[in-house]
This record gives structure tokens, C-alpha cells and sequence, in this order.
């Protein structure tokens, strides 16, 4: 009985093997450049970019990340035949990083979206409520995150819930056209919401104490024409001498 349960043990633990053992070159061909330099091609120039851009707490931890990403593309390519089990494996991997990457790291946003959107696959819509809401929290400009809340809300039969969550996203991310577009298919008025790429740009005319740039050349021209400039007055210095010998001071006349 004892060997039983080795074997059982052994074959979850197989089961829920880490995606980084048997990552594929079309696995990380789908990943961010990050996921490259971590368990692809790993060029040490790259890896040491990242590095110092994550830091080294973090670094040391993103293989599960990207594991977790390599496990939610492998459930919508349906080619394992487990795909049950490779939504279970993304959950796990992405709560092993939350649990131990810097509160600040910039990409846990990412982490609880991505284990939202597993959660919500796998019908788990109470743990993916919560993800989808914490990734919003630490980056509101985090768009997918709203849209996915918003669906979550719209299942839920909150159609004013999910309209006000988009209208805060539209409102971090005037440019997305994705929460426009989702805004206006849940019945949203795009043009009432305050949004910089719908609203026109009025050009204010001139006002009538305003002179053009020419006419003011025009006027300065005809002022300056209009001026009586004098030629300038010859001093004549006074003859020194007489009359018949102007050049002899002391001369006699």
C-alpha cells in the first residue's frame, strides 16, 4: 500500500510538472522577449539587460511566469489533451511568483490578470473577480483587466457595473480602442464620456483687435513712407579772413 501511493504521488507531480521541463522553441516563439532571454536563447547581453531592469530578486523567479504563460497557450491550443490540467499548472505558477516577486515589481498586474483570465476558464469567476480587480489596483491602465472585469459583471447581470468599469478604463486610456468599442457594444454613449480622441478641436478665430502678422508689415511699411524724412542739415562753417582773402585770418581787406 505504501508503494501505492509513492506511484500516486509521483505521477500528479509528473502531471503538474513545471512548463519550464519541457518548453518547446513554438512555446517561447509566443512569449514576450523577457520569456527569450530567461528560458530560450538566453544571450548573456539580454539577460543582463533584464536583469537590471527587473532586478535580481524578481529575475530569479520569472521562469514560473512565463511557465504559466506557456500553460494557458497550451490550453487554447488544445494539442496536450490535459487541458484541464494546464489551467490548474498556470494557477500555480502564477501564484508561486506573486507569492515571492518585489510589491512594487511591475509585472504583477500581468500575473493577476493572467491567473484571472485561468480562473475565469476554469469557471472559477469568485478567484477571477478578485485577480481581474487587484491587476486594476496596481495598474489601471491595464486595459484587458477592464475588459475582463467588465464581462465578469455583465454575467453577473450588472450591465451598469460593467459599463462603469469601461468608462474608467476609457478614462486611463483615452487611445484603446478595444474599451470604446466593448463600451459601445453594451449600449455605452462613446460621445458623452469626456474622450480627447472624440472630442473636436475648435479653432478660436481672431478677435477684431488682433492684426495679422501682415498687416502689420503693411501698416509699418506705409508709416514709414509717410514720414517726411528730411535730408540731413550740411553745418557750413563759417569764412575765416575778408571778403577778397577768405582763408587769411589777419589779413587786411
Amino acid at each position: 500500500m505504501k508503494y501505492l501511493w509513492i506511484i500516486f504521488f509521483g505521477l500528479a507531480a509528473i502531471n503538474q510538472v513545471n512548463a519550464a521541463t519541457d518548453t518547446t522553441p513554438q512555446d517561447i516563439s509566443m512569449l514576450p522577449t523577457y520569456c527569450d532571454a530567461k528560458m530560450g536563447r538566453q544571450e548573456p547581453a539580454v539577460v543582463a539587460q533584464w536583469l537590471r531592469n527587473m532586478g535580481r530578486e524578481n529575475w530569479v523567479h520569472l521562469h514560473h511566469y512565463c511557465g504559466g504563460l506557456i500553460e494557458i497557450n497550451r490550453y487554447y491550443r488544445g494539442t496536450t489533451g490535459r487541458q484541464k490540467a494546464n489551467l490548474g499548472n498556470a494557477v500555480n505558477e502564477f501564484k508561486y511568483v506573486l507569492e515571492r516577486w518585489t510589491p512594487d515589481f511591475y509585472l504583477r498586474a500581468e500575473a493577476h490578470l493572467n491567473r484571472g483570465r485561468a480562473y475565469k476558464l476554469m469557471r472559477q469567476d469568485g478567484p477571477a473577480f478578485a485577480d481581474f480587480q487587484k491587476a486594476l489596483e496596481l495598474n489601471s491602465r491595464l486595459a484587458p483587466a477592464s475588459i475582463e472585469l467588465a464581462d465578469i459583471y455583465i454575467k453577473q447581470g450588472k450591465r451598469d457595473a460593467a459599463l462603469a468599469v469601461l468608462k474608467s478604463g476609457i478614462e486611463s486610456n483615452p487611445d484603446t480602442r478595444s474599451l470604446r468599442r466593448r463600451y459601445t457594444e453594451l449600449g455605452g454613449d462613446i460621445k458623452a464620456l469626456n474622450d480627447p480622441i472624440l472630442v473636436p478641436q475648435v479653432e478660436t478665430s481672431p478677435s477684431s483687435s488682433a492684426v495679422p502678422e501682415v498687416a502689420e508689415s503693411e501698416i509699418r511699411e506705409e508709416a514709414e513712407t509717410a514720414i517726411d524724412v528730411k535730408p540731413p542739415v550740411q553745418l557750413i562753417e563759417p569764412k575765416i579772413g575778408s571778403p577778397t582773402n577768405p582763408y587769411c585770418r589777419f589779413c587786411p581787406d
